[in-house]
């Protein structure tokens, strides 16, 4: 119980800095005039923008995983209550822990992770003018083909054949189990 807890203040931490870094560099950049901030906004404002974007989409999916690893947390705190009160009187303690400690839980974690990768390197082409001639948005499609591997290809978890157990909670509500 104290690792849930643990990664989910982590997840906290992670989502807020994916929220704060873009909302600083936004009005440091936008606010400046006539000096070297101004200029490097001029000539990197697509980059950031999109740098920004990603940040944010990061954040909203280390949130998503944090509230992931509450509900499992609030399950396995469940488990050991009464049937009437969980929900789940099939679904044991040590399930609940598995589930929890499934890669198909963990996600959200790996595409944000990738994704805060991918927006911290279009903030790096915005502040580097130089980096822009050779690399441009190229990298994007490789984190994407990064985030793809990394879920869809891993022969010991198999995430195709794994259920979601939020569906499979209202699956046992409306059949009256």
């Amino acid at each position: 119980m104290d690792y849930l807890d643990k990664e989910r203040s982590i997840m906290g931490i992670l989502s807020t800095f994916c929220v704060a870094v873009p909302s600083l560099i936004l009005e440091r950049l936008t606010s400046a005039k006539d000096n070297e901030l101004a200029r490097i906004w001029t000539a990197g404002e697509n980059y950031f923008w999109i740098g920004c974007g990603l940040l944010l989409v990061s954040a909203a999916l280390f949130y998503k995983q944090r509230s992931l690893l509450a509900f499992y947390y609030g399950r396995i705190a469940f488990s050991g209550s009464p049937p009437s009160f969980a929900h789940r009187p099939n679904l044991q303690h040590w399930q609940w822990r598995d589930w929890a400690d499934a890669w198909t839980t963990w996600i959200p974690y790996h595409i944000a992770f990738w994704t805060a990768m991918a927006g911290g390197y279009e903030l790096i082409l915005g502040c580097l003018p130089q980096a822009r001639l050779f690399l441009g948005h190229y990298a994007i499609i490789l984190f994407g083909v990064i985030i793809t591997v990394s879920i869809f290809v891993n022969k010991d978890r198999p995430i195709l054949f794994r259920c979601n157990p939020w569906i499979e909670c209202i699956r046992e509500r409306l059949s009256g189990k």
